[in-house]
C-alpha cells in the first residue's frame, strides 16, 4: 500500500500522539515506535526519489569524501617504525593505535550515519 507524504506525516503525528499516551516499555510503545520508524523511511525515501539527480550525486560524492577523510585521521604508524619492534621491548605503533582507537569511539555514531546514507542515496540513484 503506497501512502501519500500527507498520510506518512498524519501518521507518524498520531503514533507519536499514541506513544504519549503508553508506557515506554511496552510491547505496545515498542511497536508503535517500529511503525514511526519505517514510516520515516519511507518519507526519507520519497524525498530523496522527488530531488535532483544531480544533487543527489553531489551529495553522494560529498559524504564519500566525508567518509574518507574520517579514514585519513587516522595515524598510520611507518614502516620503519613498524620493523623496529623485533628490536625493542616497546610497540612502537602503541600510542598510534590508542589515539585510533580514541578516533573510532568518537566517530563511530557519524560514521554509522554517512554509512547509512551513502546506502540509501545509492539505492535511490539505482533505481
Amino acid at each position: 500500500m503506497s501512502l501519500t507524504p500527507d498520510e506518512v506525516f498524519a501518521e507518524i503525528r498520531q503514533i507519536r500522539a499514541a506513544q504519549d499516551e503508553v508506557d515506554p516499555g511496552s510491547a505496545a510503545y515498542t511497536r508503535l515506535e517500529r511503525r514511526r520508524l519505517e514510516l520515516k523511511g519511507m518519507a526519507r525515501d520519497a524525498i530523496d526519489q522527488a530531488r535532483n539527480r544531480t544533487a543527489l550525486e553531489q551529495e553522494l560524492e560529498h559524504l564519500e569524501t566525508r567518509l574518507s577523510r574520517l579514514e585519513d585521521d587516522r595515524i598510520e604508524v611507518p614502516t620503519w617504525q613498524k620493523t623496529m619492534r623485533r628490536y625493542t621491548i616497546n610497540d612502537p605503533g602503541a600510542s598510534a593505535r590508542r589515539i585510533n582507537d580514541e578516533l573510532d569511539r568518537n566517530t563511530e555514531d557519524d560514521r554509522a550515519a554517512i554509512e547509512a546514507r551513502i546506502v540509501r542515496l545509492r539505492r535511490v540513484l539505482a533505481e
